[in-house]
């Protein structure tokens, strides 16, 4: 059995176990009673450890020497722990009320070694108005309120090490190199239109799951991970059809630069100048549209077109579509009635069965005869 649990000055709990039974399983020891009330509630498992308990016979036995260890340890047990409980109830009583109780109140009445119960219902040798010296302890003035401060930081940023990212770009190109002749003869087995059509595929999903916020400086951390691998991984096999192992690590590097260091370098240009952003998108379309022209003059003309149309024409048409965009705007407290209001609605003669709106018009309905 449990004895009572202590708050304040008690020196903790005391725990007793009478009739003990142990779980052959784990070696938990508890009181029958209690096990027993744990197994007819549907519980199957130990209450401390949740190790599962098969048939009471085979798991569950009676554990004589504790109950021998306890009854010689304490040999008046229900003495003890009533004294116990005592102890504790005394220990709980806060002592600022002890000493509230020989404040005399405002008639002149003490209240000595009685403290004060909030009850109405039995007479207490307290005046209406007493008040003790605990009053307003927990008051708090302006507790939510939000204190404005100023601190003092200092930021400690690193030295750059130039040397360290030329040594990590040199490693890197080397490590390309060597494996240049792997990605060229990577899509042998391969037939040149599934490369093409994989390709394509491929470039579409990075256009599509491209992080735009990124480059144009709204967010601060890339997000564009399965845009960067289609590309990558398009580069690479584009870079397979190719016939020199040094055709293969020029292209798959500058993929590389494009696809993984120029969104870097373009977030930082949007976040320190507009004007030059624009100006580096502009000078990247005239190149793109310069390198594609020997190839195909029509593409080239189809491309312009699309970029200009979409950059331009879009949003100016976006911008006249405004002009004929209405608004609806209605507080949720003032809502129009589900009926127009142009009939007088005290008027029974005007009610059938067919108008109808809700209980306020069956009762202004006369019974037909």
């Amino acid at each position: 059995m449990l004895v009572s649990a202590a708050r304040g000055d008690s020196r903790g709990v005391v725990g007793i176990i009478r009739d003990a039974v142990v779980i052959k399983t784990c070696l938990h020891r508890f009181c029958d009673k209690c096990l027993k009330e744990c197994l007819r509630s549907g519980i199957k498992e130990c209450p401390s450890c949740r190790a599962p308990i098969g048939p009471k016979r085979s798991s569950i036995g009676r554990d004589v020497s504790f109950d021998q260890l306890i009854a010689a340890v304490y040999p008046d047990l229900e003495r003890y722990e009533a004294a116990e409980d005592e102890r504790i109830a005394t220990a709980i009583t806060p002592k600022r009320l002890q000493q509230d109780d020989n404040v005399p109140s405002p008639s002149g009445k003490r209240a000595k070694g009685t403290a004060r119960v909030g009850i109405l219902w039995e007479e207490q040798p307290f005046d209406d108005c007493y008040v003790d010296s605990s009053f307003l302890e927990q008051l708090r003035t302006n507790g939510t309120r939000t204190r404005t401060s100023s601190t003092v930081m200092q930021y400690s940023c690193g030295d750059t090490d130039m040397w360290q990212g030329v040594k990590e770009g040199m490693l890197f190109s080397a490590t390309l190199s060597i494996l240049s002749p792997v990605l060229r003869t990577l899509t042998e087995s391969y037939a040149v239109d599934t490369i093409w059509a994989l390709s394509v595929a491929l470039t579409g999903i990075h256009l599509i799951t491209h992080d735009y916020t990124y480059i144009n400086g709204t967010t601060y951390k890339y997000a564009g991970t399965i845009s960067l691998n289609a590309a990558i991984f398009t580069s690479v096999l584009l870079a397979s059809l190719l016939h020199s192992n040094e055709q293969v690590f020029s292209f798959v590097l500058f993929a590389i630069e494009v696809f993984a260091v120029s969104p870097i370098a373009q977030h930082t240009i949007k976040k320190t100048s507009e004007h030059l952003h624009v100006a580096l998108a502009l000078v990247l379309f005239c190149v793109a549209l310069a390198l594609m022209w020997p190839i195909s003059p029509s593409i080239s003309v189809v491309v312009f077109v699309a970029v200009v149309f979409i950059t331009f024409v879009c949003p100016l048409w976006l911008m006249h579509a405004q002009e004929y965009k209405k608004y609806v705007r209605s507080s949720p407290a003032r809502r129009s009635p589900p009926y127009p209001c142009t009939r007088d609605l005290h008027d029974v003669s005007v009610l059938d069965g067919s108008e109808i709106q809700g209980p306020w018009d069956i009762a202004k309905v006369e019974p037909q005869q």
